[in-house]
């Protein structure tokens, strides 16, 4: 089970580069499932910089963890 904390700036990009580089898939096979499942049309990257940078929304991070295959996930509320 994967759990993150989306009130810590710095546990949801970790936590992302993380599950990306673990899934096996390119970035281009993310951005084309993201479009396929979610109608996102992304670019590898605007995917990366969004990432890396912390700038996704808790939707967009939830559906990049299914993409990777992510099947378990808890998220942690509070600080």
């Amino acid at each position: 089970m994967l759990q993150f904390n989306p009130n810590d700036p710095g546990d949801t990009p970790y936590k992302l580069q993380r599950a990306v580089k673990e899934s096996g898939l390119s970035l281009q096979q993310i951005c084309d499932r993201m479009k396929s499942d979610y109608g996102e049309a992304l670019t590898p990257s605007a995917l990366s910089h969004s990432i890396n940078r912390g700038t996704l929304s808790l939707q967009r991070a939830l559906q990049i963890l299914s993409v990777c295959g992510v099947g378990e996930i808890e998220i942690k509320s509070g600080a």
